[in-house]
């Protein structure tokens, strides 16, 4: 099975490697885009962390901006001496085998806070889950989560995000793939940049090649350390695993309304619903569906929020619903979970599994006429 990591955070652990779109602890990269806003990767940003920004032997505090946990972009508010931005460019320009370059501050817990940088090309250009990547075989590992990706001009044309992991069937020997890595193109940060009404510099490209693209690197490239929100006193251990804020939720998978129980849908299902019942919720309480695809193959990383829906709740319910719709191309082959919260804790999830539809008598019998040729 082939599985996409986020490159993630370098974690000030033992594990440095991690798959999950969000942590909570640890260092990544990022890079002025004006003299006050710093972009980074949404997952590099844990709901309630401690952030502090390093740039050469400058360290300060930042506030969050944005996050858009759909483009996994964040951005980040602070004030740093000596740095510079970079010039936001037009990944839409680029083509395939265009030299690109990669910067950050990979595995900092262990190699230190020396800026790293790697050169490569762009391989192709990808869309998963209706997130729309740059491949690229500049190397990308834990760490150089929101690094810039710089071209030959010096210019912003990608967010480093994601790389391709070792994949394989159980019991056969793992394929270890080598730089398939990922970033989130610049065309796409830009419009969220405008939505947010966040200032940028954007520029085409110039006649001559930068001399020095390590230079602009550095003065604008930084290390974002991340301290995870600690509470006073210790949350007493929950009664069970489903129970949060008192509120106990059950929940289950079904093909309609109130349907039967089914762990197992095909890639053809229109509509997918998670049917839940609450005990001692209340009148205001927010509850809130999240479609997780675990495994899905090379389709997208491992744990990828697909969609979210969230409900007003008016006390308990028996009949409660969160319903998700077929993409256009149907639903991807693999392994899926549904978690359900309520107030923004985790209340219970359901785990199902997609298969692949069935094929029609026709699509059997052309298959059987081409086999005959």
């Amino acid at each position: 099975m082939r599985l996409i990591s986020y490159a993630g955070v370098a974690l000030l652990a033992p594990t440095l490697l991690a798959a999950a779109p969000e942590m909570t602890g640890g260092t990544c990269s990022g890079f002025f885009i004006d003299e006050t806003h710093v972009v980074t990767c949404a997952h590099c940003v844990p709901q309630g962390a401690t952030l502090e920004i390093v740039h050469d032997s400058a360290r300060t505090s930042a506030d969050v901006v944005l996050v858009d946990t759909d483009l996994d972009i964040a951005v980040l508010s602070c004030r740093i001496p000596n740095a510079k931005a970079l010039e936001i460019g037009d990944s839409e320009s680029l083509k395939l085998l265009d030299d690109l370059y990669v910067f950050g501050f990979p595995l900092a817990p262990t190699l230190g806070l020396e800026l790293s940088a790697s050169q490569g090309k762009l391989n192709s250009r990808r869309s998963v889950f209706g997130k729309h990547w740059l491949q690229l075989d500049a190397v990308i590992n834990p760490g150089n989560s929101g690094g810039p990706v710089l071209n030959r001009w010096g210019q912003l044309v990608g967010v480093a995000v994601a790389k391709l992991t070792p994949f394989g069937a159980p019991n056969s020997p793992k394929i270890v793939p080598e730089r398939i890595n990922f970033a989130v193109p610049s065309s796409a940060l830009r419009t969220r940049l405008l939505q947010a009404q966040i200032p940028f510099s954007f520029s085409g490209a110039p006649n001559r090649i930068d001399e020095d693209v390590f230079a602009k690197a550095r003065e604008a490239t930084v290390l974002l350390s991340i301290t995870p929100k600690i509470s006073a006193t210790p949350s007493p251990p929950r009664a069970a695993a489903d129970r949060t804020s008192n509120v106990v939720v059950d929940a289950i998978m079904t093909m309609e309304p109130n349907g039967r129980s089914t762990t197992t849908f095909t890639a053809d299902t229109s509509r997918i619903y998670a049917m839940f019942k609450t005990k001692g919720a209340k009148d205001g309480d927010k509850a809130r569906g999240v479609l997780i695809a675990e495994d899905v193959g090379d389709v997208a990383p491992p744990n990828t929020k697909v969609l979210e829906t969230k409900l007003d709740m008016e006390g308990d319910t028996d009949d409660g619903d969160f319903n998700f719709s077929k993409p256009t191309n149907g639903w991807p082959v693999g392994k899926y979970r549904v978690e359900i919260y309520v107030n923004d804790d985790l209340a219970t999830k359901v785990k199902f599994t997609i298969k692949a539809a069935a094929k029609s008598k026709k699509q059997s019998g052309e298959e059987e006429e081409s086999s005959g040729d």
